[in-house]
Parts: structure tokens; sequence; C-alpha cells
């Protein structure tokens, strides 16, 4: 519901776009009345942009518009007395970058404002929301794929070209794009000096952004949940569109129509769920959801493929999700020889509580490989889940917060850099099938210098252990003498000796 003032703005912006040379489209000529008519316009127009975003495709007309009327009118000095320009170009941004997301076409307003003057600080969360999403779109636009609104309209999806399908590299784009939104949501949604509206604003752009970039490609499937899917696909996805949906319930602020087209999207997502046996009919009822372990295809996995504890019921608030990511944060710890491990676990267990020790032996295409009868099968390192405790060196927000701790060796650590870098970094072009051969190789070699350092550690404390043991006999003693000193030397001193 809007209130009046906005409701007034908005009836003035349709007007002035319904008949543009009326008296009402004209600006006045006085500069300050100038300035307040082109900014009330704008905001008209974002307003109306909110509320017909996908179902009317003019929208992007009215954001170009409004888009020019910022550049002709913003003023040249902004101070204290200034409107609000900077938040409205920000306001315009969002309704621009949510009108292609349902359309998936190519945003009209630059991630960066023209004007300095425009601009906001780069650590402002709206900024950081538009830039990801800005980013993520322009992977997927202009390649012809269906997108969510003619799921919606009926329209018949144009068939895709071969050569522009399902790649490793849109894969990999997702994986990223999600990632980011979930640091995203760590960094602004746990800031205590934010209002409960702001706080809840975050949670609720997360959420549908989230159900956005995990089927951005579902229509290009024929919006069919298992076809051509994983099953950490499904899961991840089925998670999202639940919170969506529980959204709803939750949160009574909702009415710009890419939240109602996001939730309903996400809706049909677990409907299809169900009818596939893996969801349950009543997430879209009112009131709490019972847990049930059917819903879950596999236990929920971080961006890095660490399998989390099967949680039996979905995500009722924020908190929830950031208590279940257990890698937004961590180190990692890369040994020289493997074995030390051991060493390092008795640390963990020291310095921290609620250590949960995993051992990753794999990982190919996100999907983390059970225990193989061999070892060259990728990525390979022990994970602990620790809890930062109370004890005066962590700060209290991070307080009982989750982090992972990753070891491995210097070998391992150095070929999962060099396979990410290839593999998840689409800026470097998609990996050939030689290229994979290699990696594949290098991982081999990886494996087989791992084996040799705990072969050549196991040698060099067996030889210190044997130089250091006590003689059993004078026959021993006989012995090393014979072995370690050369005929005719001259012993000064037992140090010598030694």
């Amino acid at each position: 519901m809007l209130a009046s003032e906005y409701f007034t703005v908005l009836c003035n912006a349709i007007a002035q776009l319904c008949m543009p040379a009326s008296a009402i489209g004209q600006d006045a000529k006085n500069p300050a009345r100038a300035e307040e008519w082109a900014f009330q316009t704008i905001l008209g127009i974002i307003l109306s942009g909110l509320l017909r975003e996908g179902i009317s495709k003019e929208t992007g007309i009215w954001i170009s518009v409004a888009y020019r009327l910022i550049l002709e009118h913003c003023p040249p000095i902004m101070d204290e007395r200034s409107l609000e320009w900077q938040r409205l170009f920000t306001g315009l941004q969002i309704v621009d970058l949510e009108h292609a997301s349902i359309y998936l076409s190519c945003p009209a307003i630059p991630i960066i404002a023209p004007f300095p003057r425009l601009r906001i600080s780069l650590q402002d969360q709206l900024y950081r929301l538009s830039r990801m999403m800005h980013t993520g779109l322009t992977h997927f636009t202009g390649r012809g794929l269906p997108t969510i609104w003619s799921c919606f309209s009926g329209e018949l999806a144009v068939a895709i070209d071969p050569a522009v399908s399902f790649s490793d590299v849109d894969a990999a784009v997702i994986r990223d794009w999600a990632r980011q939104l979930d640091d995203w949501l760590v960094e602004f949604g746990a800031r205590n000096d934010e209002p409960e509206t702001e706080r809840k604003l975050v949670f609720r752009q997360y959420v549908l952004h989230r159900v956005l970039v995990l089927s951005i490609y579902l229509p290009a499937r024929g919006s069919d949940l298992f076809s051509d899917t994983t099953p950490k696909e499904q899961h991840e996805l089925l998670v999202s569109a639940r919170a969506a949906v529980k959204l709803q319930l939750a949160d009574s602020s909702i009415w710009s129509n890419f939240d109602l087209v996001i939730i309903t999207w996400a809706a049909l997502i677990v409907m299809q769920g169900v009818e596939g046996g893996v969801g349950e009919i009543d997430v879209i009822a009112a009131g709490p959801t019972p847990p049930s372990d059917k819903f879950f295809l596999s236990p929920h996995t971080g961006r890095a493929g660490v399998a989390l504890e099967d949680r039996g019921t979905d995500f009722a608030c924020e908190e929830e999700i950031t208590d279940a990511m257990v890698d937004l944060a961590g180190v990692r710890v890369a040994l020289y020889f493997p074995d030390d491990l051991a060493r390092v676990e008795d640390f963990v267990k020291t310095a921290f509580k609620e250590v949960k020790p995993q051992i990753i032996w794999g990982i190919r295409n996100g999907e983390v490989v059970e225990k193989p009868d061999s070892r060259f099968i990728g990525y390979r390192a022990t994970h602990f889940r620790v809890c930062l405790m109370a004890d005066g060196r962590t700060k209290q927000p991070l307080t009982g917060k989750t982090v992972e701790i990753q070891v491995t060796s210097v070998v391992m650590h150095a070929w999962a850099d060099v396979h990410h870098d290839l593999i998840y970094k689409p800026g470097l072009g998609e990996v050939t099938e030689e290229e994979r051969r290699i990696l594949d190789l290098i991982n081999g070699l990886a494996h087989t210098s791992e084996v040799a350092l705990q072969q050549l550690q196991a040698t060099l404390e067996k030889r210190i252990k044997q130089e250091k043991r006590k003689f059993n006999d004078q026959y021993e003693l006989a012995t090393w003498l014979n072995n370690h000193v050369s005929a005719g030397s001259k012993m000064l001193s037992m140090a010598a000796l030694q």
C-alpha cells in the first residue's frame, strides 16, 4: 500500500509519460522548481517500475527516460540542502537490474554513475548488490535464452543453439555469483548498528536474488527442475525457493512486482519438487513447516563442496542460514609434510571448541567424492569446523560463529589454487580438454609428491631416532665406531666424535 504522497507522485509521472506535451509534463522555469520537478518525476517512474516489473516490457523505456532526466537535472553542486540524488540514482539502478533480471536483458543504467556527485560509497550495500548483479547478468544476456517471465507469459521458447548451451563456465559463474551473495549477506546482515528495517531489506534481497541466480538457467531447461541437474543443484535451488516462499509469510512489507514474481517463481519450483517427491506441499501454507528428511536429496554443501549436517528442516530466518554456512570465513593451512596434520589437529582442538573434522578425499565438478581405492581424484584436505570462543581474542559479534580451517599440503594447495583460477574464473575463457588433462596430470604428481613427502618424513624420523638411541652392548659400539671412524684417525675429544 503506497502512502498518499507517493501515490500522487506516481500518478503525476504516469500522466507525464502518457501526455508528454501537456501542461503537467512541462518542467518549471525556476531552476529550483525544475530540480524538484525532475526529482519527483524520476521518483514516480521508479515507483511505476516497481509496480510493473515484468508485466510491462516498456518499463525499460521508462527507466531510460528517468536516466536521461537524472543526467539533465542533477545539480552541478551538491550540499546538505540538495535532494537525495545519489539514492535516487541507486534506486533506479535496482529497478533496472530487477527488470533486466526478469527479462534476461542487459541493464541500461551503468554500474558507476557518470557524475562523481552521484556516486555512493563503494562499501554501500546497494552498490555492492548492484555491482554483483550487473556482472552476473551480463554473462547470460544476449544469448537468446528463455526468461523467467516467459514461463508466466506463455510465450513459446525459442530453440536454443547448441553452441550456447549450458557450459562449465556457466556453472562456475552461477556458483561464484551465489557465493558473492552469501558473502554480501554475512557482511551486511551481521551489522548490529543497522536498523531492523535495513536488516530485513538485506535478508529479503539476499533470498530473492539467490533464487534468481540459482534458477537463471532453469527456463532454458524447459523449467524442469530435474532436467540435466545434479542432486546438489536441485537441493540448493529447492532450499532457496522454500526460503523465498516462507519470506512472503514473514515479511508484510513485500509489494514490488519483482518480489512477487520471484516468490511466485519459487513457489512453482517448490511445487515441482513436491511432484518429484522431494518437497512438502505445506511449505506454501501459513504456519510452521514440520521437518522432513524426505525433502533433502543430499546433505547441503557449501561452495567448496564440503558437506554440512543434514538439517532435516528448511531455513526460517537469516540466522539459520548463516549458522549453516561453514566456509564463509576460514583459513587454509599448508603443510610441508602431510603427516604434520596430527600436530595441527591437536592445536585446533586446544584453541577452539566444537571441532568437527572431515576428510575431503576429492572434489569433481563441485561434488564431494567418497573415499576411493586410488588417490588421484582431485583436491584432498582435512577441514575442521570450529566455533570462535569468547576468550578475549574474538570480537563480540563474532563469538560463537562457525569458521572453517582447511589443512592440506603445500603441493596440494598450489594445485588447488591453479585449478580454481583456471576452472572457476570465466575471464580466462573456457578450459580446453588438453588443459584439463594437464591439470589431471599435475594433480597426480601432487598426490605422488604427498606420498613421497610422507615417506621422506618417516625416513628422517627413523634415522633421527636410530641415531639418538643408546648402544645395547659393546658389540654395537664397536660396529658403530668401525663404520664412522676412519682408519688411522685420531679423535681429539668426545665432542669431535659426536
